[in-house]
């Protein structure tokens, strides 16, 4: 596998194995890869909530002059609610609140070990509103080398 498929399996396997109780925390964990973010956002509308997904870009080797690279990780966190972005987005009886999902995420990805000699670190993240009733939070990341 590449370097690439090796960061994102690994971020995938950490996010699948969250669990709240001990039922799975997301009902969707996936990948993307070469589309920007309004076709992320736009994709998420057919999945199962709450979703992750993962997509890994930039550059696995080093730039001329640099003896590293840069890795970018990119996880959207998914909710959903019947009730409206509000509920989607802090949580409620029929869902578990977009910000509560991205914190849960960020605790385990936080210089986790996502492939050989690569472990993250975050660099930011940003709340977006999908439409009447789903929210993402996109958290980012960098998978540095060491």
């Amino acid at each position: 596998m590449s370097e690439f498929a090796d960061i994102e399996v690994g971020v995938k396997a950490i996010i699948t194995g969250l669990e709240q109780g001990e039922v799975p925390l997301f009902a969707t964990v996936t990948g993307a890869a070469g589309i920007d973010r309004e076709e992320i956002l736009k994709s998420v509308a057919g999945l199962a909530c709450p979703a992750a997904v993962v997509v890994v870009e930039g550059r696995d080797y080093p730039m001329a002059g640099s003896a590293l690279s840069e890795v970018r990780v990119t996880v959207y966190v998914v909710a959903r609610s019947l009730r409206g972005r509000e509920y989607a987005r802090v949580g409620g009886v029929d869902c578990v609140g977009a910000y509560t999902l991205a914190d849960q995420v960020s605790m385990v990805l936080e210089n986790a070990q996502v492939a050989v000699g690569r472990h993250l670190s975050a660099t930011g993240e940003k709340t977006v509103e999908i439409d009447e009733q789903t929210v993402a939070v996109e958290l980012n990341w960098i998978a540095e080398q060491g």
